[in-house]
């Protein structure tokens, strides 16, 4: 099996992230690198394992469903409540 390091690992995420809620401000694509910077280092830390990406996609996804007006704010709460993400 390959192992593919957190790393880049958190870059895919981004890039699947930006795909399912598009950034609207400068603010929302930083939030969102801080984002995949955080899940590397907890992965790294061994807080967290590889499966907690796509589990914060799926927050991402309900993030983004119909009606909501601010996905980017939305899946930032997720994150705060789901897994106590610091910002």
């Amino acid at each position: 099996m390959i192992s593919i390091s957190p790393q880049t690992r958190a870059a895919a995420f981004r890039q699947t992230l930006v795909t399912i809620i598009p950034p609207k401000s400068q603010s929302d694509r930083t939030g969102f690198r801080n984002v995949a910077q955080w899940l590397a280092r907890k992965v790294e830390a061994g807080d967290f394992n590889e499966h907690i990406f796509p589990v914060v996609i799926d927050f991402a996804h309900e993030a983004a469903g119909p009606g909501v007006r601010n996905p980017a704010a939305l899946f930032m709460s997720l994150l705060k409540k789901e897994l106590n993400y610091p910002n």
